[in-house]
């Protein structure tokens, strides 16, 4: 029997919080697995699990009659809700980018007060909502400090000098055409089509401003750090001629924060760990947002427009975010981490015997047929890939994008050395 299955999507997002989280249920005598999503078909379905872990769940009648598939039984289902910060629009609207259906009934993690009233205010249970705080920030708490590689390792690794600063940029999920039309399909209360055209144009802005940057500051390392989960890469090609540009996919964004000398972004929301990390924080916005597209915790934070006052950041103090409301998304003890109060709720869930999912009241005998034709429809479409890939055969744009997708979403499957070696690491910490 598993007690407690973490089902994973994107690697450099969610892979250390769960370990982390795993290793201290194993520490209290817990049995722990991972898995990716695009795996789990794999799972025995003699297994029986107490409780699975996803890592984002909306709208989760075919989840539920998924998992009564591939497994012989489980009992709770908790919601990690790895994106709880959206855009002020969003967070009014979207209906679909929070969980409805029977998944209200399931439980769910908040990362601060603000989350948990949302959830409250869209009639969701209080006894269902976990207040644990953002788990992620813990490894920016000194304790972890050995478990990121240090700044001379990375040099080493990426050869780069050490007697240069490193500047980081963290790109806020510019999308293509493309990409803002299959979101907007997926949830049509976003507005990503609408402001496109806008973000493209900052971004180009960015881009220039980054550029001279290169050329002023040739003692400065400029990391770009594109978003986690996109498909399609944004032109950056021009600003690889430089020696100093870098542009690095590898590792968790808070292991380059944390040996970086300044953070700059847009509308990112990883600029939280940025300013937990007491790193300096600079927003760039040549582009006014308009506020119901920008993020809530930007809320009250100064920003730079112009060129002019971006190349003077190597000598300002950086704008920080307004600590009010940071505490109002990210509600961090100081004094006991957040893994460790998830774990707390963790094992009362465990043992919970109200709050047991009821498969045959979800009648779950009517929806097998729908769920069993979804599975059909993808194994055929990942043989069409598959055939494509090896012929270079098109079956259409759309089948294009398809197997690019699905190459991408596969490199976020962690390895079990990579799984090791992360375990070893957080086991030292906590014993």
């Amino acid at each position: 029997m598993i007690d407690f299955l973490f089902v994973y999507e994107i690697k450099n997002r969610e892979i250390e919080t769960i370990i982390l989280l795993g290793e201290e249920l194993k520490r209290r005598g817990y049995k722990v697995e991972y898995i990716h999503v695009l795996m789990q078909r794999k799972l025995s379905r003699k297994e029986e699990i107490n409780t699975i872990l996803k890592f984002n769940l909306k709208s989760g009648m075919n989840t539920i009659i998924e998992y009564s598939q591939l497994v012989k039984s489980f009992k709770h289902f908790v919601n990690l809700r790895f994106e709880q910060v959206f855009s002020n629009h969003a967070h009014k609207f979207a209906d679909s980018l929070y969980p409805h259906d029977c998944v209200k009934g399931l439980f769910h993690l908040c990362w601060g007060r603000a989350q948990y009233n949302e959830l409250v205010e869209r009639k969701i249970t209080p006894d269902s909502l976990i207040m644990a705080g953002p788990i992620h920030m813990d490894f920016l708490r000194p304790a972890f400090s050995i478990f990121y590689k240090s700044k001379k390792e990375l040099q080493e690794e990426y050869c780069l000098l050490e007697n240069k600063s490193i500047f980081l940029f963290i790109e806020s999920g510019f999308l293509s055409r493309r990409e803002a039309e299959g979101v907007v399909s997926r949830y049509p209360e976003s507005r990503l089509v609408e402001t496109h055209d806008d973000s493209l144009e900052t971004f180009s802005i960015i881009l220039l401003w980054i550029e001279k940057y290169l050329q002023s500051f040739p003692d400065t390392y400029f990391i770009y750090r594109p978003h986690p989960g996109k498909v399609d890469d944004m032109d950056i090609s021009e600003l690889k001629k430089y020696e100093n540009f870098r542009e690095i996919k590898d590792y968790s964004i808070k292991q380059w924060i944390l040996v970086s000398d300044i953070v700059a972004t847009t509308t990112s929301t990883s600029i939280i760990e940025a300013y937990f990390a007491g790193k300096k924080c600079v927003v760039l916005r040549p582009k006014e947002i308009e506020n119901r597209d920008d993020s809530p915790i930007y809320h009250n934070c100064e920003s730079i427009k112009t060129l002019e006052d971006f190349l003077k950041i190597n000598t300002e103090t950086g704008q920080s975010l307004d600590e009010r409301v940071v505490k109002e998304f990210y509600d961090v003890d100081e004094k006991y981490p957040s893994f460790m109060r998830m774990c707390d709720a963790l094992e009362k869930i465990y043992a919970d015997k109200r709050h047991i999912i009821d498969l045959d009241n979800l009648k779950i005998g009517k929806n097998r047929l729908t769920v069993k034709n979804w599975g059909v429809k993808w194994y055929i479409k990942n043989k069409m890939i598959a055939l494509q890939s090896i012929t270079n055969i098109s079956f259409g744009e759309k089948t294009d994008y398809m197997l690019k997708t699905l190459k991408t979403r596969k490199s976020y499957i962690t390895s079990n050395d990579e799984i090791a070696l992360i375990s070893n690491k957080i086991r030292k910490i906590l014993h």
